[in-house]
């Protein structure tokens, strides 16, 4: 977990730093700050959950640059697996990478799409992002090889924090 990361950096740091070599040390304190991201990223997604169970989320459109977004969460996802060795692949075939949107509720969506489709997908496994025009619309799709959701379990898509029976050991 996060945490544990975190913690165990710093005890290394405290207890140890006087016999690391400065790359060593410099690596442990970008574990450290990976780690604070991703449970600041875990922290605003809980409470951005917990606004829209009590019907209090906002929406706020406005001009953002989507393809910039969707490159910077590519990034993300594939640092954050990267012992997993998936390959995230942004197909592109949309006019204009400006669109009207919130920025926030987005980035939400599809760093959680992301982060799914690496999660449970083999490792080495493909996952595409396909960003097409649709007329007026944006039409944006995740596919990957993983290993999907049981069909009597599909009502339960929408609910927060289920997790399939299919998912085994796997952490999430």
């Amino acid at each position: 977990t996060p945490l544990a990361s975190i913690l165990s950096s710093a005890e290394l740091l405290q207890h140890y730093a006087h016999r690391m070599t400065e790359p060593e040390r410099a690596d442990l304190l970008r574990s450290i700050e990976s780690g604070v991201q991703r449970m600041t990223h875990m922290l605003d997604r809980v409470l951005l959950i917990g606004k829209a169970e009590a019907e209090m989320l906002e929406f706020h459109p406005q001009p953002m640059n989507l393809r910039a977004l969707l490159d910077e969460l590519i990034h993300d996802a594939t640092q954050q697996f990267s012992q997993a060795h998936n390959r995230i692949t942004l197909d592109w075939q949309h006019g204009c990478a400006t669109q009207n949107a919130d920025a926030s509720l987005c980035r939400h969506i599809f760093s959680n799409l992301l982060s799914n489709a690496l999660k449970y997908s083999p490792q080495g496994g493909d996952v595409e992002l396909r960003v097409r025009q649709d007329g007026e619309h944006t039409s944006i799709e995740v596919q990957d090889q993983g290993i999907g959701i049981p069909a009597d379990e599909l009502h339960h898509l929408f609910e927060s924090f289920h997790r399939a029976t299919n998912v085994g050991a796997i952490a999430g």
